[in-house]
């Protein structure tokens, strides 16, 4: 187990299925498995069950929001979250998502000698496992039992994905605005936030591997939903994406979330 106190992961949740219950329990028994770290989850729901909280390993910090909106607001629990992170570097997760324990100590490693602002600890390969093939993972814990089938899963964002997860400096994420909370449910956000660290000026790095995807079915929380907000957020991702940098920064500056 190596030492990563300097880090916290921050994962912000909802719970729809039982694949999602068990895929966050999978990833973060495997990061602990992995490293000494900090990390805290956010369940942000209608009731409070309970269950994911008694599931959790101890050592990982659980914080419960009651939250009637069947659309699951992320970038707003994000900076939640991110606000509550004391550590000089931060991750931002998903609860699905798994990668080698060597990307993320490359990643850390770029990030504590000043090699980069932004890490993302992959190369752009997002793998699905498809349901048929997460349960490998669920079972075994063993990141070793995804290498063996990884031709049979899929890339759904191509070869140079940007959503998942990423580490960075949290002077540097707090100074770029954090998350835009006017992407309300599934969106753009990934690129949105991309864009906006290129127009800053970021030094972004990736690290050679994958990211492994545990599979869920998809629903509201995991798709545009309607047309009203697929539209709202492209047009947001498109005005970001027109901004200079003075024009970024001015604009950060009154984000008041």
């Amino acid at each position: 187990m190596m030492y990563l106190k300097d880090l916290t992961f921050i994962i912000p949740v909802r719970l729809d299925t039982i694949e999602r219950i068990e895929n966050i329990i999978a990833s973060t028994n495997y990061l602990l498995h992995c490293f000494d770290t900090k990390i805290i989850v956010l369940e942000a729901c209608e009731v409070k069950n309970n269950i994911l909280e008694k599931l959790l390993d101890s050592r990982v910090d659980y914080i419960y929001m009651q939250d009637k909106n069947p659309v699951f607001h992320r970038t707003k629990y994000l900076n939640v979250l991110s606000k509550l992170v004391v550590t000089p570097f931060l991750a931002v997760w998903d609860a699905d998502v798994i990668v080698s324990c060597q990307q993320i100590i490359s990643s850390i490693q770029l990030l504590r000698h000043g090699g980069a602002d932004i890490v993302y600890p992959y190369d752009g390969r997002f793998l699905d496992t498809t349901l048929k093939y997460r349960k490998l993972f669920i079972v075994s814990s063993d990141i070793k039992s995804l290498y063996a089938v990884q031709n049979h899963f899929v890339l759904p964002y191509g070869i140079y994905a940007i959503g998942g997860g990423f580490l960075a400096n949290r002077f540097m994420y707090s100074c770029s605005g954090g998350e835009n909370e006017n992407f309300y449910g599934w969106g753009p956000e990934d690129q949105e936030r991309l864009k906006r660290w290129e127009i800053l000026e970021y030094n972004i790095k990736r690290v050679e591997g994958p990211m492994f995807h545990l599979s869920h079915p998809r629903g509201i929380n995991s798709c545009f939903g309607d047309y009203k907000r697929e539209e709202d957020s492209i047009k947001e991702l498109l005005r970001i994406c027109k901004m200079s940098k003075k024009e970024l920064c001015d604009e950060i500056k009154h984000w008041n979330w």
